[in-house]
């Protein structure tokens, strides 16, 4: 009996990873629990682990280019850089980096006094991208959820990435969230994106539109220059999976106006003037709300949170 319980309680701990290794199986799985933050942190006495932070790790840090032909000393698996911001102004130091591989495999990383992480841990293998001529061993074939943490704040990484490098064991969060590129820097927490908001007469313009530019600009913007992800599922079998980011919400655009609406919804539809707390741009990603691929922003008591509400109750005017 006692062993039958095991294996039931194996099974329930084991359902969190049941959902399909896909894009859309994915989209909205928690962060794993239960392990070390940390545990798999690439340490080194070094000054050099706080050098360059921001850049690419990736473009030295691979097989081959760093130390000595053949020795793995400076080879990453995966490495970056986090801030507070998508702008990159202040290093993030104690944000916890999280990947899940196609194994269930967990690996987890912490940011140090220059926001900089890596590891050497290897990634999974995921034989639906094996294409003919190709095997576990092609960087190509690597692929992994992931999710940054930092206190009660979590944000995770809406598709299933494959390795930035394709042709290289290349892996590195700053190929792509650069705090002068598209999607902006890696960032999670609640810190305020303006020093301060004043207490009434809130504008859109100086307040509110630096708060999206920060928190939504990567992913809701309109929908024909939504980015967009392609990723090959099993091969021979199905077509490839695309996500695109915005889901149909451009949060770039206050109103609808006489150009072309190429957007199902904008800031205006997302707003409640009569019932400020019940507007989806306040709950949609409030802490304790699952419903967003893109995680949780904020708590009710965040400078964010209280100054786009405060611009509602004020009635939400676009000035």
């Amino acid at each position: 009996m006692r062993n039958l319980i095991l294996i039931f309680t194996l099974a329930i701990s084991m359902s969190a990873f049941a959902a399909p290794f896909t894009n859309e199986g994915q989209l909205y799985e928690s962060a794993p629990s239960g392990h070390t933050p940390g545990k798999d942190n690439h340490v080194t006495d070094s000054s050099n682990r706080f050098h360059h932070p921001g850049e690419d790790c990736g473009i030295c840090h691979q097989p081959g280019v760093k130390g000595a032909t053949g020795t793995t000393a400076s080879d990453f698996t995966m490495s970056g850089t986090i801030y507070t911001d998508r702008t990159g102004r202040v290093p993030l130091q104690g944000a916890e980096i999280i990947l899940r591989d196609v194994n269930g495999k967990v690996i987890s990383m912490t940011s140090n006094e220059a926001g900089n992480f890596a590891t050497k841990e290897a990634i999974g293998s995921d034989p639906a991208t094996y294409a003919p001529g190709t095997d576990a061993t092609s960087p190509g074939t690597w692929r992994y959820k992931s999710w940054v943490k930092y206190g009660d704040y979590v944000s995770p990484m809406v598709t299933i990435a494959p390795v930035g490098g394709m042709s290289a064991a290349r892996m590195g969060c700053s190929m792509h969230h650069g705090p002068t590129g598209s999607r902006g820097a890696l960032n999670v927490g609640g810190a305020s994106t303006l020093i301060s908001y004043p207490a009434e007469n809130i504008s859109y313009k100086q307040h509110i539109q630096p708060i999206l530019l920060n928190r939504c600009k990567a992913c809701h913007v309109p929908s024909d220059a939504s980015p967009s992800a392609t990723y090959p599922p099993a091969i021979g079998t199905t077509p490839a999976s695309t996500v695109k980011y915005n889901g149909g919400l451009d949060l770039a655009t206050y109103t609808p106006s006489t150009k072309t609406v190429i957007s199902d919804k904008m800031i205006s539809n997302m707003v409640n003037t009569t019932t400020p707390d019940s507007s989806k741009l306040l709950t949609t990603v409030v802490m304790g709300n699952t419903g967003h691929a893109g995680g949780a922003f904020w708590k009710t008591t965040d400078p964010d949170y209280t100054a786009i509400r405060r611009w509602i109750s004020e009635g939400a005017k676009n000035n």
